[in-house]
């Protein structure tokens, strides 16, 4: 992470999302500065993934209904 402000996260009227790991320490990729509104998990989520069809973050999972994943967002689609 780091204390640089990034956009649209850095805005007055945007809700910034810190990630925090299972033991509720900061996850080394998140944001840390005074723009930060709240943290929520954001580390090993466990989320439902597409049984088929392209999933940019979730290659090597294989055809499981569930697994893992790390960040505040993710884009799984390009269509």
């Amino acid at each position: 992470g780091n204390t640089r402000k990034s956009y649209p996260a850095s805005y007055d009227t945007v809700i910034s999302v810190a990630a925090v790991d299972s033991s509720r320490k900061l996850a080394s990729f998140s944001q840390r500065n005074d723009m930060v509104d709240l943290a929520a998990p954001g580390v090993d989520v466990e989320s439902t993934l597409p049984e088929s069809g392209p999933c940019q973050i979730c290659s090597g999972i294989g055809k499981f209904k569930y697994g893992a994943i790390s960040g505040t967002s993710s884009k799984f689609y390009d269509g």
